[in-house]
């Protein structure tokens, strides 16, 4: 009996120590993961930390780039106001010049009749005032004053815009033109045609017998001119008679 219980004892003694053994496993396994789960924890907060001071530099660097950005609009903005500015001064002086050119040119005139070639056609042909691109030409600068009528061609206060050769003096100077069929009208001429299109003596274009080119807008030109490509059609009937500078 006695050597039952010394065995019944044994065993009970094994499985009690294995019992503590797996509790003690157990402990030190949740321990473990314990550690680790703070590790990872530390690590996370690290990470959060190191991107939070990069936001916090990235919207530094916007801050200054924006300030940056801010000083050189505010720079051109004043470069751009001191460029007009010039231009407008530069601009009206030459418009000064080339009115008191004028004016000393039909003072010197007067009422100057000039010869006709009696050889001319009654054509009279036209351009579009677009064709003017040099902005520090007179011809530029007078087209800036002009306006366009409702038969589309180019007017100067009350006077029709025209091109001649440069017989016919400068550009900016004024004629009284009368035609074969009694219409009289003023002009000012905003074009000189090329030597080279117009004779030896630079008054009738060699090309098609034409004294006067009318400057117009061709996207408002009556169809009735654009189709005949003359504008005698629109009431100018007729051959030159008389040019008298004014």
């Amino acid at each position: 009996m006695s050597e039952i219980n010394v065995k019944f004892d044994s065993n009970y003694m094994k499985h009690q120590r294995n019992k503590i053994r797996k509790l003690e496993k157990g402990r030190l396994i949740l321990a473990v993961n314990f550690i680790i789960a703070i590790i990872a924890f530390i690590i996370i907060l690290s990470l959060f930390i190191g991107q939070q001071s990069q936001m916090n530099d990235i919207r530094e660097n916007q801050e200054t780039l924006l300030t940056m950005i801010e000083e050189k609009n505010v720079l051109i903005d004043e470069q751009q106001k001191q460029i007009q500015t010039k231009m407008t001064n530069e601009e009206l002086s030459d418009k000064i010049e080339g009115i008191e050119e004028i004016i000393v040119q039909n003072e010197s005139r007067g009422a100057q009749r000039v010869p006709v070639v009696a050889s001319q056609t009654s054509f009279k042909s036209y351009m579009d005032y677009r064709a003017i691109t040099s902005r520090s030409s007179p011809q530029w600068r007078l087209q800036q004053d002009a306006w366009t009528d409702d038969q589309g061609l180019r007017r100067y206060n009350d006077d029709y815009v025209i091109a001649l050769g440069s017989y016919y003096g400068s550009v900016g100077a004024r004629y009284e033109i009368e035609l074969t069929s009694g219409r009289i009208f003023t002009a000012t001429k905003g074009d000189s045609k090329s030597d080279i299109h117009t004779g030896i003596d630079n008054k009738i274009d060699i090309n098609n017998g034409s004294t006067i080119e009318f400057i117009v807008d061709t996207h408002k030109l009556q169809i009735d001119a654009r189709q005949a490509g003359s504008i005698s059609v629109l009431d100018f009937e007729g051959t030159i008679k008389n040019i008298k500078y004014l």
